[in-house]
């Protein structure tokens, strides 16, 4: 084969490669135009104006009934007890307690006690003479 024909495989084989570099590229574009349009119809939206008042170039902005329509909950607002809801710059008490946290629900061992009446005797009235209070008081009659 002679140099110049092997110079021309060469170069042919060179274009026939850098042709799919060049579909890629157009797809890779394709793919970022998509992702660029998701990102602003599902993104944060951008920064408000103050609605109903007019900006520097004379237009009035106005605003959306809905503004939480696209919104996620960050871990602060959908767990309260989460290190980033805790995490707010304010300094907090550490717990020093030795009892379990019962914000989560408590095992409790026992119950109430049975109430306690008081009952003063000095007020009773003495039991009458020959009734069974008065003879079991004495001994002479066995308590039932």
């Amino acid at each position: 084969m002679s140099r110049s024909r092997r110079l021309l495989l060469l170069l042919h084989a060179g274009f026939a490669a850098a042709g799919p570099l060049y579909a890629q590229d157009a797809a890779d574009r394709t793919v970022d135009a998509a992702i660029a349009n998701q990102k602003a119809s599902y993104g944060p939206p951008s920064p408000r104006k103050a609605c109903g008042v007019p900006d520097a170039s004379g237009d009035i902005v106005v605003c959306a009934p809905d503004s939480n329509q696209y919104r996620v909950q960050s871990t602060a607002q959908s767990n309260p007890r989460s290190r980033e809801a805790l995490n707010t710059g304010i300094p907090r008490a550490p717990n020093v307690s030795t009892l379990p946290d019962c914000s989560e629900g408590c095992i409790s061992i026992g119950s109430v006690p049975p109430p306690v009446y008081l009952i003063d005797f000095s007020q009773l009235p003495d039991a009458p003479a020959g009734s069974d209070a008065d003879q079991i008081a004495k001994g002479e009659k066995p308590a039932p």
